[in-house]
């Protein structure tokens, strides 16, 4: 028996490129720095050679991290508003605004963040509830009209009908485990009619309801260079108040920046918030939290409940009350 060893050295030369090629292909697909696709060799049904085509990791990686970044810019959202020269049938851009605050809301995706530009050159006229479900809004003001003032949010004021008796009641925003932001936006609120009684139920009687109904949420105002309008109370006594809640469940967290509320002579003794039963905390850095006849900031309070000792039982702050 003669061996032949050139062909003996022939197929160990081709099976160290085969080592080779496939150590270069290895490199390929799990250590090269630069996304690209290779080509391996494999036998068909039929056994013939062919060659499939996989990614390597580092194209895995970066399709990986397209396809995150992609989720987390649609769960960053900026949409502008212009009541005015807006349509809620435009995308909501600088360019093609929507005609209003609830349409930019409702865009925002359920557990994402939004930035919401309202143009001051017209009124924002709540006509609809808007719910605010697991998201996180900032409201800021657009200089549309030029003269540098803010954009006025201004609710609806309707009748509510319940139990055959009639209560007045204002469009609101309703957070569930959400979070707004007010920078440079007014809310303007009505005076209840007169012979009405505004409803507290499930929270019709604030803007910003922060906890009407009994399931429990986590919620938060912050308050940036805002003024808002509280008008005279109407022939029963009774106000509309800028947030609150009927059932705040440890939930409310107002937090207020450089802030100035408006009150004319005539609305002495309104207040700006409503608490119910439960706590809710309040952070303050602004140094003009005290209206016209120098009431101080937790004068702003309805329904602060005080111990034998003069200490405020359902509201946490950095003021000492």
């Amino acid at each position: 028996m003669s061996i032949n060893l050139a062909e003996i050295q022939q197929k160990q030369d081709r099976l160290l490129a085969n080592i080779a090629e496939q150590n270069r292909k290895a490199y390929e697909i799990f250590y090269s720095p630069t996304p690209g696709d290779v080509s391996l060799p494999q036998y068909d049904e039929l056994g013939n050679l062919t060659a499939v085509t996989i990614p390597n990791r580092a194209k895995i990686r970066q399709q990986m991290w397209d396809d995150v970044g992609a989720a987390i810019g649609q769960m960053s959202r900026t949409f502008y508003v212009d009541a005015e020269n807006g349509d809620d049938l435009n995308d909501g851009s600088s360019g093609a605004p929507f005609a209003t605050i609830k349409k930019a809301c409702d865009s925002v995706p359920t557990g994402g963040r939004g930035s919401i530009y309202l143009s001051n050159s017209a009124d924002h006229i709540l006509t609809l509830d808007i719910g605010i479900i697991h998201k996180n809004i900032t409201f800021y003001a657009v200089n549309k009209a030029g003269d540098g003032s803010h954009a006025k949010i201004i609710p609806e004021q309707y009748v509510y009908s319940f139990s055959g008796n009639d209560y007045a009641a204002i469009r609101r925003f309703m957070l569930r485990n959400a979070v707004i932001g007010l920078y440079e936006i007014d809310p303007i609120l009505p005076a209840p009619a007169d012979g009405l009684v505004p409803y507290a139920g499930p929270g019709n009687m604030m803007l910003f309801d922060m906890g009407g109904s009994v399931v429990t949420s986590v919620n938060g105002l912050v308050l940036n260079r805002v003024d808002a309008v509280i008008p005279a109370k109407n022939d029963q006594g009774k106000q509309f108040y800028v947030a609150g809640g009927k059932y705040w469940d440890h939930s409310g967290l107002i937090s207020i920046s450089q802030y100035e509320a408006h009150h004319s002579i005539e609305t002495a003794g309104t207040k700006l918030f409503y608490i119910h039963k439960q706590t809710c905390s309040f952070v303050t850095t602004s140094s003009e939290m005290t209206d016209p006849d120098g009431n101080v900031s937790y004068d702003f309070f309805d329904g602060i409940v005080f111990d034998a000792d003069g200490k405020p039982r359902n509201i946490t702050s950095n003021l000492v009350f």
